[in-house]
């Protein structure tokens, strides 16, 4: 295999996890039963809680979040209890 074959294997390789990493985030993110806003279609989750002036950014395929200019990771298991928690870093 040479260097361009290897490359393009590894590609796929990575959409397919992407995609798995995708499907377990959202399928947790939506028995969670709380509520967001699609954005970029889907690629980002928008969590707003405006009783308590807080927001969030959850990105299923990476499991990352962002809030307040810092970036979390963890997926959306550590991010639900982290929301849930009072959004503490």
């Amino acid at each position: 295999m040479n260097w361009k074959g290897f490359r393009e294997d590894m590609k796929e390789i990575r959409g397919e996890e992407r995609a798995e990493r995708r499907r377990v985030n959202m399928k947790a993110i939506e028995e969670s039963g709380i509520l967001y806003v699609e954005a970029n279609k889907g690629e980002a989750l928008l969590f707003r809680d405006f009783m308590k002036v807080k927001a969030a950014d959850f990105f299923p395929s990476s499991g990352r979040w962002t809030s307040g200019g810092k970036t979390y990771s963890g997926g959306a298991e550590k991010f639900l209890a982290w929301w849930k928690g009072g959004h503490n870093g």
